[in-house]
C-alpha cells in the first residue's frame, strides 16, 4: 500500500504500517510474524490465571489467597491489600517452608494485618508452627498471634474470627494456597 503495508490476521487489520528498514520481501513476513506474536502475547496476558496468586474470593468476608513466600511477593501482596481497603480487620493465615525468610515476609505485611494465624507446613522442609509464631510475635508486637495444628484449622479459625467487612488472607507457600483453595467451594485450584 504505497510506501507502507497492511497486516491482516487474527481478526486484526493494521493499515499504514511503515515498510521494514531491512531490504528484501521476506522482511514483511518477519514483521507480520512479530505483530502476530505481540497480539498472541497480549491475548495470553489478558487471560492468564494462576490459582493462588493474589486470588480474591469475594463475599461478606473477602478471602485472598497468595503464595507469597519472599519479601518481594509479600510487598506486592501488601500493595494489593492497601489498594483493596476493607472496613474491618484483616486476619492472615501463614505457613511457610523453613528455607524462606519468614521475618521478611511478615515485615512486608505487618502494617496490613490485624491478627495472625500461624500453622506448620507439613513435610521435612516445612517451618514448624511454633517457630513461625515466635517470628510473628517478634515482628508484630501487640498483634494477636494464634498457633494452629495445620493450615486447614488455621483457615477455619480465621474465618470464624472474621465478620462482615473483614478479610482473611492465606499466604506463605504454594502448599498453603493449595490447602486453602481445597476448602473453598468453586475456587480454581490449578
Amino acid at each position: 500500500e504505497g510506501a507502507g503495508w497492511r497486516f491482516e490476521g487474527a481478526g486484526t487489520v493494521c493499515r499504514g504500517l511503515p515498510a521494514p528498514a531491512m531490504p528484501g520481501t521476506v522482511q514483511h513476513d518477519n514483521a507480520a510474524t512479530a505483530i502476530m506474536a505481540a497480539r498472541l502475547l497480549a491475548h495470553g496476558v489478558a487471560r492468564a490465571r494462576l490459582p493462588g496468586r493474589q486470588q480474591i474470593l469475594p463475599g461478606p468476608v473477602e478471602r485472598v489467597v497468595d503464595v507469597a513466600h519472599n519479601r518481594e511477593a509479600a510487598a506486592a501482596l501488601a500493595a494489593t491489600l492497601a489498594a483493596r481497603r476493607r472496613p474491618g480487620r484483616t486476619h492472615a493465615v501463614i505457613a511457610m517452608r523453613a528455607d524462606k525468610d519468614a521475618a521478611a515476609v511478615v515485615d512486608a505485611l505487618e502494617a496490613h494485618v490485624d491478627a495472625w494465624h500461624a500453622a506448620p507446613l507439613p513435610g521435612l522442609r516445612g517451618l514448624p508452627g511454633h517457630a513461625l509464631a515466635e517470628t510473628l510475635r517478634r515482628c508484630c508486637p501487640g498483634r494477636p498471634v494464634s498457633l494452629h495444628g495445620d493450615v486447614a484449622t488455621a483457615w477455619r479459625a480465621a474465618l470464624a474470627a472474621a465478620g462482615g467487612g473483614d478479610r482473611v488472607v492465606a499466604l506463605g507457600s504454594f502448599l498453603t494456597a493449595r490447602e486453602v483453595l481445597a476448602m473453598e467451594p468453586g475456587a480454581a485450584r490449578g
